[in-house]
């Protein structure tokens, strides 16, 4: 049995993304809402009953920008 993340299209559930990078679903959130947006483009795409959804290439992009910036401190 798979116990991978569900996905369609490449694409995962905002809680699945949240957990693929380390935060809480709430931080997730917070970071959509905020404006200007401070996390990675999510798409209000309803994927295994989320409403919004994240590109796993664009959460990658996102993660690796994200870790680019930490190093640098």
């Amino acid at each position: 049995m798979d116990k991978g993340y569900p996905m369609a299209s490449g694409r995962v559930s905002e809680e699945n993304a949240a957990k693929l990078l380390g935060m809480a679903a709430r931080t997730l959130a917070g970071k959509r809402n905020a404006r200007p947006s401070t996390g990675p483009r999510a798409h209000h795409l309803t994927v295994n009953g989320s409403r919004w959804s994240y590109s796993l290439t664009e959460l990658a992009a996102w993660e690796a920008a994200h870790q680019e910036k930490e190093d640098e401190l």
